[in-house]
């Protein structure tokens, strides 16, 4: 499998990056839906469309279950969902005012790794990556940028 991706150089003067390079993924389309991750579910195993479109629908609320109990849910293959703390940026400089109305909750996920040999050395690995190559687009379209200027009365 192969992914494709784009050279894009840094141009903004007030960056330390400047007229550096940088590697970004090049994407298909906006995402893959449920529909679509079920047909090629059901390719793969032997389980009919419709019932991997109700295990998946089904699987977002047991998640958002299971997290809200103070659970972390491990997928075998994928990983482990958990539920994180967005704090205040700058935290709070009196522990009074920390409390659970004042505290953002997010998701974190922490993805599976595997483990290979590679010249001899074992190294981690995402397992979802293992698979994965790069190979560079040359039929890539950017988007039209706008430039907008404003001027100071």
């Amino acid at each position: 499998m192969s992914q494709k991706f784009i050279k894009k150089q840094v141009t903004s003067p007030k960056s330390m990056n400047c007229g550096k390079y940088y590697a970004h993924a090049v994407y298909n389309k906006k995402h893959i839906d449920t529909r679509q991750l079920a047909d090629f579910i059901q390719t793969q195993a032997s389980v009919k469309r419709s019932d991997c479109i109700a295990v998946l629908d089904e699987l977002g609320y047991a998640l958002r279950h299971f997290i809200a109990l103070g659970e972390k849910v491990r997928i075998d293959n994928v990983g482990i969902f958990k539920c994180g703390i967005k704090n205040q940026q700058g935290g709070f400089t009196d522990h009074e005012k920390l409390t659970a109305s004042t505290l953002t909750p997010r998701i974190l996920f922490q993805p599976e790794y595997t483990t290979q040999k590679q010249n001899g050395v074992t190294r981690a690995q995402v397992a979802m990556l293992a698979d994965i190559t790069f190979e560079e687009a040359t039929d890539y379209k950017a988007p039209k940028t706008i430039t907008v200027e404003v001027s100071e009365p």
